[in-house]
């Protein structure tokens, strides 16, 4: 990874590559991230906000079963939530086991094509909580929106059952499933943690 200052639509970014053959983790997957020293508390309230952008190079796997996490608020074990791309599809929301959290995960997840070469701005307000979570997303396409769209609207249980009272730590950067494909190209600025919405909007400048 390393800092770009070419990439239309942004002053500086960093790029996160992996290609077919870059070493693998114990597990089999392919990890180019960046995370949080710290855990956030246990039901503690947080806005998080990201920016970034698809590189036009980047190959998509070709199969439904391959993806790529692009952040993701860490516990542990399976990830509490997260933003993931899989060939031209973005998911947002929930991303751990159904039978754990929530009840109705289709509550707490939102899916819906995405070009490459466009900024996308990404806000989430979270709180990992055995009976009192909230997860909302907010999405702005810069190629069509002009203002963000709440897509995710969720009160209830978010917790998981691994280690249930754990809390919660930041990656951002691309973890991808064992499968062989690539290259994979992604540009990444203003992540922003925050106690507001203004504070963690990764449209504003700081």
């Amino acid at each position: 990874q390393w800092v770009r200052d070419d990439v239309p639509g942004s002053p500086a970014c960093i790029q996160f590559e992996t290609d077919v053959g870059d070493r693998t983790t114990s597990t089999g997957g392919k990890r180019n991230e960046v995370a949080e020293a710290f855990q956030r508390p246990y039901e503690g309230r947080f806005f998080y906000g990201m920016r970034f952008r698809i590189d036009p190079d980047w190959v998509d796997a070709g199969t439904d079963d391959n993806f790529y996490i692009l952040s993701q608020f860490w516990t542990g074990g399976p990830p509490d939530a997260a933003i993931v791309y899989r060939n031209g599809t973005l998911r947002l929301g929930v991303f751990i086991a159904e039978a754990t959290a929530p009840a109705d995960p289709r509550l707490a997840r939102h899916e819906e094509g995405v070009p490459k070469d466009v900024w996308i701005n990404v806000v989430y307000e979270y709180r990992k909580s055995e009976e009192d979570g909230l997860l909302r997303a907010w999405l702005l396409r810069e190629d069509i929106d002009r203002s963000y769209r709440l897509v995710i609207d969720y009160a209830g249980k978010l917790s998981d059952v691994e280690d249930e009272r754990s809390g919660v730590w930041i990656k951002a950067g691309t973890y991808r499933r064992a499968n062989e494909f690539g290259p994979t190209v992604v540009q990444m600025d203003r992540n922003k943690v925050g106690a507001t919405f203004e504070a963690a909007d990764p449209r504003r400048p700081g």
